[in-house]
């Protein structure tokens, strides 16, 4: 998972927390305007001016590797939010 947005970029807490959730590494992306980029490439993809995005040269950061205790926490976490979520939730209300 490559991460873009100052916000994020600039925490390495929410990185690693980002990471832990996940279950997966998360990697800081150095490009800057990474969604302009993004559409830009897509663009060129879909006029058949690059074949494959995955060649296409990226500058990436710091790599976040998930604790996978705590990404069981969360789980756990996401498990009693669901459980308590469904109590207040009538059946068929509120799908998300």
């Amino acid at each position: 998972i490559i991460a873009s947005g100052g916000a994020l970029l600039h925490s390495p807490a929410w990185m690693r927390i980002m990471a832990d959730v996940l279950g997966q590494p998360v990697i800081a992306c150095r490009v800057p305007e990474a969604s302009s980029r993004g559409a830009a490439l897509l663009a060129l993809e879909i006029l058949g001016l690059v074949r494959n995005l995955e060649d296409m040269p990226v500058s990436l950061g710091r790599q976040y590797l998930p604790n996978l205790e705590a990404h069981e926490r969360y789980q756990k976490a996401f498990q009693r939010q669901e459980e308590l979520y469904s109590q207040i939730i009538p059946p068929g209300e509120g799908k998300r």
